[in-house]
């Protein structure tokens, strides 16, 4: 499980190069309680994407951020199942139509800073092995 915080720049990184050609990515994050879907795009900040790829998520809470491509997406604390799927632009028009091949998939857990997670850094190693969530 991925943890990341609300009203935060959360450090995501997975290994989407080596599973596809494409350099862009649609992130879903989907509501285990409600059954609702929330989609993002973001920018690949890693300095080396053919190893890993880096994405910054800002998670903001009460507002009604939706499919945006600037890595802001707003979610409520609590379970969601995230998928990341490749794409041919970093363009809304993609997050729509959803056709992308999966590269990654997960549970992330969205929590406030009152749940106290205070450690500096946290690397998550899931069993496959295919991402890590740094907290700087």
């Amino acid at each position: 499980m991925i943890y990341l915080y609300t009203e935060n720049n959360n450090k995501f990184v997975f290994h989407g190069s080596d599973r596809t050609s494409k350099d862009y990515f649609v992130f879903e994050f989907h509501n285990t309680q409600t059954n609702v879907s929330q989609y993002m795009t973001g920018v690949d900040k890693s300095s080396y994407p053919q190893n890993y790829n880096l994405f910054e998520i800002n998670i903001t809470s009460g507002a009604t951020y939706n499919q945006l491509s600037a890595s802001t997406i707003n979610l409520e604390p609590g379970g969601y199942r995230y998928i990341i799927r490749e794409a041919d632009t970093n363009d809304i028009s993609e997050i729509v139509s959803l056709s992308g091949n999966v590269v990654e998939q997960g549970i992330v857990y969205v929590q406030t800073t009152e749940d106290n997670w205070n450690n500096d850094f946290n690397y998550f190693l899931p069993m496959s092995g295919s991402s890590i969530i740094v907290w700087e």
